[in-house]
């Protein structure tokens, strides 16, 4: 029995482990939401969505609707890092103005989170209505006020839980 219950216990951990491995890279990739398969999520890089969402809520149940869903995350003005698998970032109609993410890759940022010289850089400017998916442990830093959403899934709800970063 208890072989068993040590048995799934290891294939949960080495699972979260494959949840810290990243590509050296940026490569944002720009998807039509009729477009859009779960493949890309897997390749852990930042997804836009490039059609005008009217209802980012539809979106986000569509897609995730079997995950763990937080809304109107706190946005301040410093660099953090992606605690969720999956942080989207909608500009709202109700702003006119682009909204600025500029985005690092979790392998090139320094310990304390914050990107340096040698780090990979790419900035966005996100158009009304259109959607960035960052992927987990990403550094981001934005410039305006969009709606954010956190989606976990149990793996990374349980990292989060346990981890102090």
């Amino acid at each position: 029995m208890y072989f068993y219950i040590y048995l799934v216990v290891f294939l949960v951990l080495l699972y979260s482990t494959l949840y810290y491995i990243f590509i050296d890279e940026i490569s944002i990739y720009q998807v039509k939401i009729e477009h859009f398969n779960f493949d890309l999520l897997y390749k852990k890089q930042p997804i836009v969505i490039t059609d005008s969402i009217i209802n980012i809520d539809d979106i986000i149940f569509k897609l995730f609707n079997y995950n763990i869903i937080y809304y109107d995350q706190k946005i301040s003005n410093i660099w953090e890092r992606n605690k969720y698998k999956y942080c989207i970032i909608y500009a709202s109609d109700k702003n006119n103005n682009p909204i600025e993410i500029s985005l690092c890759n979790p392998l090139t940022a320094n310990n304390n989170g914050i990107p340096n010289e040698n780090s990979k850089i790419t900035t966005i400017k996100l158009q009304s209505n259109k959607v960035l998916i960052i992927p987990f442990k990403w550094y981001y830093h934005i410039s305006g006020l969009p709606e954010v959403h956190g989606i976990h899934d149990y793996i990374t709800y349980g990292i989060s839980c346990v981890s102090y970063k």
